[in-house]
């Protein structure tokens, strides 16, 4: 069930009574009432009472009172919390689903995130995923909803609905597809943790210095990835906007990007109705996309390597790729290159691009 945009309009006396007008126009009034549902399980009052947020959070994120575990878990990875408090989303929402009579998610979504590092993680059991952004849909943003070169905002206005889309949409947007990073790795979730700097962007080798997050969500590990010169030239406008020489590239939190990436959802759906391959654009759908067009352009090894992410079934087969080898892998670099993942899924017994990625990525 899909949660009303008409959020802070049509509430009834009882129901702001009953939850406040601050939550229902933070959640919704579908997210909120689906939560409630937790106050009728056999746990404590104050158990419910923490879990209740956590729900709330997830739900009206994904705009859907029964999201799939997929998307529930993407929801909590990318969420601007410690490990701890990701760790108590997953535990919520394990509650939720069992509540709803949905007892095969919850045990979904404890396996999905014990592979992404989310709770403790068994490599044994294999993720999925919930779909991915074409390259296609990557440029009709680009091209139709965000801000031109040198231009700090694009005014998308309809007669029933409008969005103001800045140029930091823009370079969040691209940096998100273009160097497969979570939303964690590239914005600062708290005053103590690591974000993409103006010095890790190398302009002239056309490559950047990110800090992938271990297993586990504990620390991080540093890897020099290849960017086409498409991403150098956005990123290098975006400065100049800016007026920044140095230091941090991206000045707000994980949650502030996630808003300003429903922001792109919204304005996309308007205007083109839906995705190919989702329903629902996320930070991490960006990561998703990328595997897939480096894997098309050259191999489904290559991808996993390039995002520094490939199961440990295939991890050991590879070498490492350096920065200039990788340029060779890069969709930019060579359109002509014929689809080629469907002569792997043997080598990697798999029988779809879901498959294949599922244990790319997990």
């Amino acid at each position: 069930m899909a949660l009303s945009d008409e959020f802070g309009h049509n509430y009834s006396q009882e129901q702001i009574d009953q939850y406040g007008k601050t939550l229902l126009d933070q959640y919704g009034i579908e997210a909120c009432e689906a939560a409630s549902i937790l106050d009728n399980l056999d746990i404590t009052a104050d158990t419910a009472s923490s879990y209740k947020p956590q729900v709330r959070q997830v739900l009206s994120e994904h705009n859907n009172v029964n999201p799939t575990p997929r998307s529930a878990a993407e929801c909590i990875s990318d969420a601007d919390k410690k490990s701890s408090s990701k760790s108590l989303m997953v535990s919520a929402m394990e509650k939720y689903y069992k509540a709803i009579d949905e007892s095969g998610k919850a045990e979904k979504l404890r396996t999905i995130a014990k592979n992404e590092g989310i709770v403790e993680k068994d490599f044994s059991v294999e993720s999925d995923i919930s779909g991915w952004i074409t390259k296609e849909e990557v440029m009709q943003i680009h091209d139709d909803i965000l801000p031109d070169k040198g231009e700090r905002i694009n005014r998308l206005t309809f007669s029933d609905k409008s969005w103001a889309i800045t140029y930091e949409h823009r370079a969040l947007v691209m940096t998100l597809y273009y160097t497969a990073c979570r939303v964690g790795e590239i914005c600062k979730r708290d005053s103590d943790d690591k974000g993409l700097t103006v010095e890790d962007i190398d302009m002239e080798k056309n490559s950047v210095e990110v800090y992938r997050l271990k297993k586990g969500g504990r620390g991080y590990k540093r890897d020099i990835i290849a960017v086409p010169q498409d991403f150098i030239d956005i990123i290098q406008d975006y400065i100049d906007i800016k007026g920044i020489d140095s230091g941090i590239l991206f000045d707000f939190t994980t949650r502030t990007a996630q808003n300003r990436i429903k922001d792109i959802d919204k304005a996309y759906k308007h205007v083109y109705g839906g995705y190919k391959n989702m329903d629902t654009l996320t930070p991490h759908k960006f990561r998703h996309g990328r595997i897939t067009d480096i894997a098309n352009n050259s191999s489904l090894e290559d991808a996993g390597q390039y995002v520094d992410h490939a199961s440990p079934k295939t991890t050991n087969q590879y070498r490492h790729l350096g920065a200039e080898e990788q340029r060779d892998i890069l969709p930019e670099e060579d359109e002509s290159n014929d689809d080629k993942l469907s002569e792997l899924m043997d080598k990697l017994d798999a029988d779809s691009i879901d498959d294949a990625l599922d244990k790319l990525d997990d």
